[in-house]
């Protein structure tokens, strides 16, 4: 392929014809065959027929490469879904709440002279407060705001003891020794009002313990934990408070407010109770449990070097043994660029 560059310096047009000549003596011998039939081919209008189709096809081939290769640098998360049927789970935590917060007879045993005697214009308005209570005797209302300053050190003396709170409870198999633990202070909300003692069942919060596992059955259903609540309507604290319980249901492995959520309001029961009325019970239940992970992975190396590859041959229809030709083909024309552009300035 060598040419004489001596030959070669009468003038631009004299250059310019040289290095045509040189190029497509180059691309002939090239193996890459869109390249050489080009320049082989003769006939004006089939040439430019030829080079619009490779146009066309590496403008096919560049915008699918971008396509791709802007999809992986946004780096997608892969999410793989199993669907699994053990025979053992693991035993969620329960952590209960009383709503009273202090027991209103145990209030005033100890505190007579923060408490009245209940007028008629107090049971007027909390009929409920006056009806079912045992004892006339009720806070006064500038004592009302002490549940809000409820510890654990008052709870022996002016709250519910766990055996008032929890009549009953039933566990199945060896979590018949699960003890509970507490009682600990939770609020009803972020400011810290209506403090109110709760307990916690099959927690393991630092704890070297392991949580417990439970055994699944397939045909039928036995429950793992019966707890039976005493609310004690009649002793409620502050008049208008709803008795109740919060109860939650959670990791084993963290601590939780069950008021955190969950909380009910009128707002939520105008629109909860028609709601409920009209729901029914499901069939049947399935639980899925997604553990989805965003991690990088050289497996992309070689997916992108297969898509690449594989949109090389369907818009190209050329092999990595013809790049690497072409890749010398045009190295040899710049080379002899160089040279010649060398020459002329000598």
């Amino acid at each position: 392929m060598e040419m004489d560059i001596n030959n070669t310096e009468n003038g631009p047009e004299e250059r310019k014809k040289s290095l045509k000549n040189y190029s497509s003596r180059v691309l002939k011998e090239s193996s890459l065959s869109a390249l050489s039939n080009i320049v082989s081919t003769k006939h004006p209008c089939r040439k430019t027929y030829k080079i619009i189709v490779l146009v066309l096809c590496f403008a096919g081939f560049f915008y699918q490469c971008f396509t791709l290769l802007s999809h992986i640098f946004r780096y997608p998360t892969i999410v793989d879904v199993r669907i699994e049927n053990p025979d053992k789970v693991e035993m969620p935590a329960l952590t209960f709440c009383d709503n009273n917060g202090i027991s209103r007879k145990r209030f005033c045993m100890k505190l007579p002279h923060c408490c009245m005697v209940a007028d008629d214009a107090l049971c007027l308005k909390h009929p409920s407060y006056c009806n079912v209570n045992e004892t006339m005797m009720v806070p006064r209302p500038e004592y009302y705001s002490i549940i809000n300053q409820l510890t654990v050190d008052q709870l022996p003396d002016i709250g519910r003891s766990i055996e008032e709170l929890l009549i009953d409870k039933e566990f199945q198999g060896e979590m018949e020794n699960t003890k509970l633990e507490g009682p600990f202070i939770r609020a009803k909300n972020i400011l810290g009002f209506g403090r109110m003692a709760c307990y916690s069942l099959f927690s393991i919060i630092d704890s070297p313990k392991t949580s417990n596992m439970i055994s699944v059955e397939s045909i039928v259903e036995y429950p793992t934990a019966e707890l039976i609540f005493d609310v004690n309507d009649e002793d409620q604290f502050v008049p208008g408070y709803q008795s109740g319980m919060f109860l939650s249901v959670h990791s084993p492995y963290i601590g939780i407010n069950p008021a955190e959520k969950g909380e009910f309001t009128d707002e939520f029961a105008k629109d909860y109770f028609p709601c409920l009325k009209r729901c029914k019970d499901d069939c049947a239940k399935t639980k899925y449990i997604l553990d989805v992970q965003e991690r990088f992975t050289s497996d992309y190396d070689v997916e992108v070097f297969s898509y690449i590859g594989g949109f090389i041959g369907v818009w190209l229809g050329i092999s990595l043994i013809q790049i690497a030709d072409l890749v010398e083909s045009i190295f040899l024309i710049l080379c002899y660029m160089f040279k010649k552009k060398n020459s002329s300035l000598n």
